[in-house]
């Protein structure tokens, strides 16, 4: 699922606006095929749509094999949250 967000400024940010990437998902036996790959340009192609260059996202930290792949992707953490704690996310972006 892909979401435009547009926050407004606050005493505490600037105004900002950036697509969110809240949902993706591969099936075990899809993986390693270049799905996830695909999905992630059309991600970036929708972004480049919409004249946005943030993209964000949350993922488990205990999610590692996720990680690695948003990073091949050119995501970082911009938040990183305590690994003890098992919901504990981890915010990415790019752009």
């Amino acid at each position: 699922l892909l979401f435009v967000r547009e926050l407004e400024a606050n005493a505490m940010r600037n105004a900002r606006r950036f697509v969110e990437l809240d949902q993706i998902c591969v099936t075990a036996d899809a993986r390693r095929s270049g799905v996830g790959d695909a999905l992630m340009g059309a991600t970036k192609a929708f972004a480049s749509e919409q004249g946005i260059a943030q993209i964000e996202l949350s993922v488990w930290c205990f999610n590692a094999t996720a990680r690695r792949f948003f990073e091949r992707h050119g995501f970082g953490a911009i938040l990183v949250n305590d690994a003890s704690q098992t919901s504990a996310e981890n915010i990415y972006a790019i752009g």
